[in-house]
């Protein structure tokens, strides 16, 4: 039914908003509609792993960072985005507080094996994500044939942000989704 699929919903979540998709997918409402899920550095993968809560919320303050810019593997920019989301993201007193009084850890977390069969799943993620350790979010991944996933080597939590070539392969394949004539993917 062509009415049908129009009401089907194409969702895209970077980090934090993994947390929103992962709660639509268990409404059973709203699971229904959902045709595609694109998750970009999502942090709802393996929550319950420490690596999470312990690098977003505990992690070391600014000045370890640029302690640590010395060091040839870390260019400019990713010590920058170290920053960026210490300072800004996890030290920003509304944020800090509701995560750590207010959000409902247990109810975040995205189980892949729950994902319905029916929804396309494509995961990206950076491989120097400062929040989640990729080397086990991308194990957890492989262990489930369907969902496609891709990770961007060398890049840090939010590159997709400052890297136009990465969100233009993300618009793509939302693109493709929403249009099925649309060969660009292919």
């Amino acid at each position: 039914n062509e009415s049908a699929d129009l009401k089907k919903l194409i969702l895209c979540g970077h980090s934090f908003g993994s947390f929103q998709l992962t709660w639509l997918l268990k409404s059973p409402v709203i699971k229904k509609r959902i045709k595609k899920i694109i998750l970009l550095d999502p942090v709802s993968i393996l929550l319950s792993e420490p690596d999470v809560i312990t690098n977003f919320l505990y992690n070391k303050g600014a000045e370890t960072i640029f302690d640590q810019s010395h060091n040839e593997e870390y260019t400019f920019i990713e010590c920058m985005n170290r920053v960026v989301i210490r300072v800004f993201a996890s030290s920003e007193l509304g944020i800090e507080y509701h995560l750590r009084r207010h959000f409902a850890w247990y109810n975040s977390e995205l189980w892949l094996e729950d994902v319905p069969k029916s929804v396309d799943l494509s995961v990206y993620f950076a491989e120097k994500d400062e929040i989640i350790d990729a080397e086990k979010v991308k194990k957890e991944i492989e262990r489930f044939r369907n969902i496609k996933f891709t990770q961007w080597n060398g890049l840090g939590h939010g590159a997709i942000i400052t890297k136009s070539e990465l969100w233009f392969h993300v618009s793509n394949e939302i693109e493709c989704t929403s249009d099925p004539n649309n060969k660009k993917m292919n």
